[in-house]
């Protein structure tokens, strides 16, 4: 009997000294370092090229499945560059290998969003919503900063 209760006492203790192994060989060979602006200290084991990679193949399918809804020209296509340079001239001082490239969807739905690279995409939906330059700053601002923040690469960390 003592040697039952020995084991079953034993298999929790043997558990979490093996689950503390693998967080510790997680945290010691992931890389330390910490966020642009708030620098807050995360753990991500994809490099940039990695990241930049992965956000470029993203970046691909969108471009494939979105082909004929492109927009390239007018007013629209004029305001979304303007903006997204001039927060893509402060985001790369944070992220300097980013290779910056902004496309205008036409769909309607209000979004936008920044990929792993440098990767923006916009819906032509979300510019009734944002009205101006600067609601269109707010909005790109924010989605950039997840981007420098490594965001993905620290979501993609946890869930592994």
């Amino acid at each position: 009997m003592k040697a039952v209760l020995a084991f079953l006492i034993g298999r929790p203790l043997v558990a979490i000294v093996l689950a503390a192994v693998v967080v510790g060989a997680l945290l010691l060979f992931s890389h330390r370092q910490k966020t642009p602006v708030t620098h807050r200290v995360q753990h991500v084991s994809l490099t940039d090229a990695q990241q930049m990679q992965l956000g470029s193949q993203e970046y691909a399918k969108t471009l494939r499945s979105n082909r004929a809804r492109i927009i390239s020209s007018g007013p629209q296509y004029v305001e979304v560059e303007r903006v997204a340079k001039r927060i893509e001239s402060v985001a790369s001082r944070d992220k300097p290998k980013f290779v910056w490239k902004v496309t205008l969807i036409r769909k309607n739905e209000a979004n936008a969003y920044c990929l792993p690279g440098g990767k923006i995409v916009v819906y032509t939906g979300i510019l009734p919503v944002t009205e101006t330059d600067a609601g269109l700053a707010t909005v790109l601002g924010h989605e950039v900063a997840h981007a420098t923040a490594e965001h993905v690469a620290e979501r993609i960390e946890r869930e592994h």
